[in-house]
């Protein structure tokens, strides 16, 4: 395989955020300790790396979110709540020393360039167990997702504190911001339509859940969930080293825009990093660089 491409970080931007357990394991089962620890991880992360969330799902093997990070800083915040949740999960589940998270993948980090995106994704991540045919509607689901009037909770929803391993950091509210594309939105406004979406994606999801011999749609249900191991592998029903999207942009026009900004920056970045390598310290590098920025405190473009 060869190496990645550089990472584009602008601050203020927007995405969709998904990591996986290892080997499909169903890790994140939705026991009671679960969203105690992922809640606590997310909301403190989030408080000190400066993100702010807009949806999040936690199903058996994989977590979601919607996220925008304000500062450039969500790699940190990622490295955070991976870490410190798979202590805790490798304690509880009996995997001391062993991979919590896929080690074949990255988490993968999709930018989110239009409102229509954003919308997409807000609707995909509160519906990611009815998608899986787990439950019939997203209030149905024993684990932890944000519901849209979760914004309207000016003071956050209230965290445990997990103890052990993080005593000295203090419990934080999460807090489920409105993004800001859609500021011209009242709060009202923007969960009336939040929940309009994922009332429509719920109804065409049911309509493709398998009918039994009744012809009734099926799900899998709460009770049949819980009786899954938490720790026994499963095949993944999707190839590994999969290109994962840098972008998602819905529109044609914000297709097209992100093609652009994607070549524009990597151009730029590739210029630099071949001028920075023969000597030329001073070379400045596109606004949106990450690792070299915080690795080597390169120059970096200022937004335009």
């Amino acid at each position: 395989m060869g190496m990645s491409e550089a990472r584009n970080l602008p601050k203020g931007a927007t995405y969709l955020v998904t990591r996986r357990c290892s080997d499909g394991r169903m890790l994140l089962r939705p026991d009671s300790w679960v969203a105690k620890v992922m809640t606590f991880c997310i909301a403190w992360a989030a408080n000190f790396y400066e993100i702010e969330l807009h949806a999040i799902c936690i199903v058996s093997n994989h977590y979601h979110m919607v996220l925008t990070d304000t500062a450039s800083r969500m790699p940190e915040f990622m490295a955070w709540v991976n870490r410190i949740s798979s202590l805790f999960i490798a304690l509880n589940r009996n995997r001391v020393g062993e991979t919590t998270w896929d080690a074949s993948e990255k988490y993968s980090a999709v930018m989110l360039l239009t409102e229509e995106a954003v919308w997409k994704e807000l609707a995909y991540v509160t519906t990611n167990a009815v998608g899986h045919g787990l439950v019939k509607t997203y209030k149905d689901w024993g684990g932890f997702v944000t519901t849209p009037s979760d914004v309207l909770k000016k003071n956050g929803i209230k965290t445990s504190h997990p103890g052990r391993f993080v005593k000295k950091h203090k419990a934080h509210p999460l807090k489920i911001v409105k993004p800001k594309c859609f500021s011209h939105m009242t709060d009202h406004q923007y969960v009336a339509e939040y929940r309009r979406l994922v009332s429509e994606r719920e109804a065409a999801l049911r309509l493709a859940l398998p009918k039994d011999k009744k012809g009734r749609r099926k799900v899998v249900g709460m009770k049949e969930v819980m009786r899954q191991s938490p720790t026994r592998p499963r095949k993944r029903t999707e190839k590994r080293y999969q290109i994962t999207p840098t972008f998602a942009a819905v529109t044609a026009k914000g297709i097209e825009k992100g093609k652009k900004m994607v070549r524009a920056f990597r151009k730029a970045y590739g210029a630099a990093l071949q001028a920075y390598r023969k000597g030329k310290r001073n070379v400045q590098f596109p606004y949106g660089t990450y690792k070299m920025r915080v690795t080597y405190n390169v120059n970096c473009a200022t937004r335009h």
